[in-house]
């Protein structure tokens, strides 16, 4: 058992304190249609004390509340289902991954990254370890669990106009991501899920997956 449960810039190299620490971390980056059970399964990763957990859209929600000029951009993306920008995305990652590696977690979940092909060139380019998980479900499935979920209070701005919006944008932008880094990547980088399991049940595939290497982190730790 598993116990130890960006964009290219003319301007500014906004992830070279990302890559100056690669050999300290690996990423978990979770895959998935909106609706698919990410974000749960995020949160059950986070539960285990050598996982550092970065929720892209809890970051982005933060950001949007502060009623900044960039908070405001942000609320009416959201509001209209769109991304934001991949310069947001990579300013927030280049801020939380130094903490979460500051606190001496070698895994590091990202829910929500990346969103883009320009997102997933960068990460691969620099060589950052990541192990990748993608969540399988269907459509119809996603949309009847998000509106279940909208019902509840959790995400108000979900409308049947916006999930679809959604679910087009990661068909078109997030899925090209995926196919590069399967592309570039060998291919046990990439781990299916079926998104019908129950969470405890996804959160089993991704310890199974990354078991080996867990071990191999407590031996290294333990020497």
């Amino acid at each position: 058992m598993l116990v130890c449960s960006l964009v290219n810039s003319t301007e500014r190299n906004i992830v070279k304190e990302i890559i100056s620490l690669k050999d300290k971390f690996k990423l978990v980056l979770l895959f998935g249609p909106p609706g698919s059970g990410k974000g749960k399964l995020a949160t059950e990763l986070g539960k285990n004390a050598l996982f550092g957990l970065i929720t892209m859209g809890d970051e982005v929600r933060l950001i949007a509340q502060s009623r900044s000029a960039r908070g405001v951009e942000v609320l009416s993306r959201m509001k209209w289902g769109e991304f934001v920008s991949d310069t947001l995305i990579f300013d927030i990652l280049e801020r939380k991954i130094p903490e979460m590696v500051g606190k001496g977690y070698p895994y590091i979940v990202v829910d929500g990254f990346p969103r883009t092909l320009p997102q997933a060139e960068k990460f691969v380019q620099e060589k950052i370890n990541i192990k990748v998980f993608h969540i399988d479900l269907h459509h119809e499935e996603c949309k009847k669990r998000i509106l279940s979920s909208s019902d509840r209070g959790n995400r108000p701005d979900d409308t049947l106009a916006t999930i679809e919006h959604r679910y087009q944008l990661y068909l078109k932008e997030t899925i090209p991501a995926l196919e590069y880094i399967s592309e570039k990547q060998h291919p046990e980088t990439i781990v299916w899920i079926n998104g019908n399991y129950t969470p405890e049940a996804k959160t089993a595939k991704v310890i199974q997956a990354l078991e080996i290497e867990c071990n191999s982190v407590l031996k290294t730790k333990a020497a």
